[in-house]
């Protein structure tokens, strides 16, 4: 602890400070409740101007009032805030007006449910004047437009002493307002801020409302719902909600209101763990915390509606200290101690919150006097932090961001290591393979020259079976080495196999897109040259099936760039037209393998569609580079021929990419594949060709798409009977629901 307080002494000294300049500079503090002719307004429960009295049995009339010795059965009003103890009790206040410049006057009282009844005569008169405002007339009729105050018309058309009784169920800042200081300033000030106010949170609302749809990111629902919380306490604070009956106050208890506050507490705290991260971020301590206060304010929220008011507006008043810098001191932690640079918008935005709340619930209370900003402190503090927070998140997406990108350039440097020591370890074991033969030939010969000398010298046979014993040896330690070679050369390409299923798109996320669909997917060695890719974005599902230049591991190296480059051209720069996507993927496959200086002309060939689901029909865009798509609609099966250009290489850059679309209707069906099927020739090295594989899918419509897999299946197996396969073969067939 006290090495957090010397790491943060100095902004929290600034804070402090900050608090109480703006706190203690607008009190007011008046001996006697004076009304002449430059009377604006004044706290009548700031001071030694009010006594008070608790009718814990509501037995008390006016009558019996005035006969109470109000020296030394009541007591000074200390706290500008009362409530009752217990469920009939009633309050009762006795102040005196000296009248110097008689007119009407306005009395306010922040006032929480239940009828307020207001006594008042002149030292000269006999009757009293009495004054009652019940809950429906607090609802309908106000005279001014000031928040959700009770308002007091008070007729003191007389000069001298007036002596007031008020009887009410609870009270907080009562205030005497002139009539004109009401309608020439107070009214308009209170309107201009809370409008400025509301506008501003509304649109930020709104806005974050829509990153949430944009960015698919949690943590703009936390930051919305934070901020609706806040236009609800402003409306609240307005007296909004109150002149319809939502502010919750004529619950049994009188206690429902304060939930207003406690689910803005528990929406602020839901957003900074969130947002601060704070399980990774700032450890178990920090997590406990966070957890605790959610707790304790969703206990709070339940129990508001079943406890006297009285303990909940302390809750209230704890929680709405505790919360903020509790939270704010997290936010210190993260930026100082643990270095996340997204948490300093997050500090700077709550020391708004902080100043601006505070500011208006000592306004509330009755000790901050400048009530047309006060009341609203609340509202703009909220702005300055909703800006702020809205930097802060702005900040965290920058960083978070960067982090993906080096994450990214880190993966890509890998890949190139590990290709790099793949390629090197394949040439030293072929080098070491071709070394062995070497040995067993000459070995061979050299058994050979033996044999023929022992036919001649039979007396040398005791050496020559020695030698013939000492080459086997060497001929077993050389067989080991050629079977550990050619294990660790098959653990290698494993190892790869595994990477690249790890890297590429697996088939049950086709699965989640299409329920009806087959794969055929045959690599000529254990790893693949051929892959499909696939996403949806903007409610459109991108599909992507490529055959990459060469198989094995060549091919494979391609299909991890190829899948790569995807992901950054359709998920983080968001192009989705087809040929959009072929277009920049010809160009970063050039950029990748630096093809301008080395010349290759490595790429692949591909077929892009995207699927957009209307109202009564599907809309597919389709573009290929030197492949085409099948499609089986309205019984009849048609082929939409890509341009004759692939991805990467030399070729003529004045060839653009273009797209076709069609619209297609429930259980049409699209086949989109390599050309590896078309390719694999039989033992009389004849191919199977396109137009034989357009003849079988005419000949299997109708039959399940498990029992098309299973035909064409059958077909390549008959194929290649008494052959090798010659390429890496894929295709994919997909019925649209």
């Amino acid at each position: 602890m006290c090495f957090l307080l010397m790491k943060f002494y100095k902004p929290l000294l600034i804070f402090i400070t900050l608090l109480v300049i703006l706190a203690y500079l607008p009190i007011q503090a008046q001996p006697s409740i004076l009304l002449d002719q430059n009377f604006k307004t004044q706290i009548l429960t700031v001071g030694d101007n009010v006594k008070f009295y608790r009718d814990s049995q509501n037995t008390l009339n006016l009558e019996k009032a005035l006969n109470l010795d109000w020296q030394k059965e009541a007591f000074e009003l200390n706290d500008p805030v009362c409530v009752p103890k217990a469920k009939n009790e009633i309050i009762w206040l006795h102040f005196s007006l000296n009248v110097t410049h008689p007119k009407k006057y306005v009395l306010t009282t922040f006032n929480f449910y239940g009828t307020s009844e207001l006594y008042y005569k002149h030292s000269s008169d006999h009757s009293w004047q009495k004054l009652i405002i019940t809950e429906e007339d607090y609802y309908t009729n106000r005279p001014y437009f000031l928040y959700f105050f009770k308002q007091f018309v008070l007729e003191l058309n007389k000069k001298g002493t007036y002596e007031c009784y008020f009887k009410t169920r609870g009270f907080g800042a009562i205030s005497m307002f002139s009539p004109q200081y009401l309608e020439n300033y107070q009214i308009y000030a209170n309107l201009i801020l809370f409008f400025i106010s509301i506008g501003a949170l509304l649109a930020i609302t709104f806005y974050n409302f829509f990153l949430v749809f944009a960015t698919k990111d949690n943590i703009y629902i936390y930051y919305a719902l934070y901020q609706l919380t806040n236009l609800i306490i402003g409306t609240f604070f307005s007296g909004i909600l109150s002149a319809y009956g939502l502010d919750y106050t004529t619950a049994s208890n009188g206690a429902g209101y304060t939930n207003f506050f406690f689910m803005s507490h528990l929406a602020n705290q839901v957003f900074a763990y969130h947002f601060l991260k704070v399980p990774l971020t700032l450890g178990k301590i920090w997590t406990r915390i966070y957890w605790g206060l959610m707790v304790i304010t969703v206990i709070v929220i339940i129990i508001a509606h079943f406890v006297p008011l009285h303990y909940m507006q302390m809750w209230a008043e704890n929680l709405s200290v505790i919360t903020p810098l509790c939270l704010w001191v997290s936010g210190l932690w993260a930026y100082f101690k643990k270095k996340r640079k997204e948490a300093r918008f997050y500090v700077i935005a709550y020391v708004f919150y902080l100043v601006g709340f505070i500011i208006t619930f000592l306004t509330a209370i009755g000790i901050y006097q400048d009530t047309a900003f006060g009341y609203n402190a609340f509202l703009l503090g909220a702005v300055f932090e909703a800006i702020f927070f809205s930097l802060a998140l702005g900040d965290r997406i920058s960083i978070l961001k960067k982090e993906k990108e080096r994450a990214q350039a880190e993966n890509l440097q890998l890949v190139k290591e590990q290709k790099s020591i793949l390629e090197q370890k394949v040439k030293e074991r072929t080098i070491a393979l071709e070394r062995a033969n070497q040995d067993i030939v000459a070995q061979n010969q050299e058994l050979q020259t033996k044999r023929e000398e022992i036919l001649v010298q039979n007396e040398e046979l005791k050496q020559t079976q020695e030698e013939i014993s000492t080459q086997r040896d060497a001929l077993a330690q050389a067989n080991n080495a050629l079977q550990r070679s050619q294990l660790r050369i098959e653990l290698s390409i494993r190892t790869a196999q595994s990477i690249q299923k790890a890297l590429l798109v697996s088939e049950s996320k086709l699965s989640h897109h299409f329920k009806d669909h087959f794969i055929i997917n045959h690599p000529k060695d254990v790893v693949s040259g051929d892959f499909f890719w696939l996403n949806e974005m903007d409610q459109k599902i991108v599909l992507v099936v490529a055959d990459c230049t060469g198989h094995g591991v060549p091919g494979a190296f391609m299909t991890l760039i190829g899948n790569n480059l995807l992901n950054n051209i359709i998920q983080i720069d968001q192009i989705i037209n087809p040929a959009d996507i072929l277009n920049r993927l010809h160009q970063e496959v050039k950029l990748v393998l630096n093809q301008e200086e080395t010349l290759n002309n490595n790429g692949m060939d591909a077929v892009v569609v995207t699927l957009e689901k209307q109202e009564h029909q599907t809309q597919l865009t389709f573009s290929g580079a030197k492949n085409n798509l099948l499609i089986y609609t309205q019984a009849h099966l048609s082929e939409l021929k890509g341009i004759r250009k692939s991805i990467g290489g030399i070729q003529n850059e004045e060839i653009q990419f273009n797209q076709q679309t069609l619209a297609l209707h429930a259980n049409d069906l699209i086949y989109l594949g390599s050309d590896g099927l078309e390719d694999q020739h039989n033992e009389k090295r004849k191919r199977f060709g396109r137009k034989r594989l357009k003849e079988l899918i005419n000949k299997i419509q109708g039959l399940p798409l498990t029992q098309q897999k299973q035909t064409i299946e059958d077909a390549l197996a008959t194929q290649m009977q008494g052959t090798d396969q010659r390429d890496d073969i894929l295709l994919i067939g997909v019925k649209l629901g």
